[in-house]
């Protein structure tokens, strides 16, 4: 039960931190009037974040003026601001003629009326080291995304490296798939690594064979079976617990 009420806690902070209702003036406007309260806790009232923590009513109160209290300390948030790498990288980002081939001359004259450029920097070396580091983060992501495709894919299993020994179009038959989604695309600049990683994986899962039926552990039963009886709340003790459990297997 400790662990659930950290857990209700931790999500009821999240939800006052979600709400646009509240902010720095909040505490303000509470001490003018009690009123400004009732409305935040009937916003709140909709969320079941809310509702979980019934059972300690008072300490939910005190939860939330802790955090008016805090935010008023803090006081007017300040306004998000831009970095220079951060808007080199917006403009880099917005310039689709970039892929994984683009090398840092060709990229120039791409973007060389940008203003952003012109704040790039003055020296042609450090701009041209800046981008070659964003060309590899845009490798890696794209590679993971690419991964993560391979993952989801359904016509990928244990069994495929078999059936693309026995006859190529099977490979085909996986690659037309594969085509229907833009991770795919996007390495087409370089396809020969793109084709390495899709044997790579099939080489993986032949290896690793079937998978393992799935089985849940005895605590993970235990809180499965906890957790889908909604008389249990924060107030219910081991003894009116075990009442409501005892007829589970």
């Amino acid at each position: 039960m400790k662990d659930k009420l950290a857990q209700a806690t931790e999500d009821f902070k999240m939800l006052l931190q979600e709400s646009k209702m509240i902010n720095h003036k909040s505490m303000t406007s509470i001490k003018e009037s009690e009123q400004h309260l009732r409305d935040i806790i009937d916003i709140l009232k909709k969320d079941k974040r809310y509702h979980v923590l019934e059972p300690v009513a008072e300490e939910r109160t005190e939860m939330i003026m802790s955090y008016l209290e805090e935010l008023e300390a803090r006081g007017l948030p300040p306004p998000p601001t831009a970095t220079e790498p951060s808007r080199r990288k917006e403009m880099l980002d917005e310039t689709p003629e970039i892929d994984l081939n683009t090398d840092w001359k060709d990229a120039k004259r791409l973007f060389k009326e940008d203003p952003r450029y012109l704040k790039f920097s003055s020296s042609e070396r450090k701009c041209e080291k800046e981008f070659n580091e964003y060309m590899k983060d845009k490798l890696a992501q794209a590679t993971e995304d690419f991964k993560m495709l391979l993952q989801e894919s359904k016509i990928i299993n244990h069994k495929s490296m078999t059936s693309v020994k026995e006859s190529e179009q099977h490979l085909r038959d996986i690659i037309d798939i594969l085509k229907k989604d833009k991770r795919y695309h996007v390495l087409e600049p370089v396809a020969e690594e793109r084709t390495e990683m899709i044997m790579s994986f099939l080489e993986e899962l032949e290896a690793r064979g079937p998978p393992p039926p799935p089985t849940a552990t005895e605590p993970s039963r235990r809180k499965e079976m906890l957790d889908e009886t909604p008389e249990i709340d924060l107030n219910t003790d081991w003894k009116d617990a075990k009442r409501l459990i005892k007829e589970d297997p």
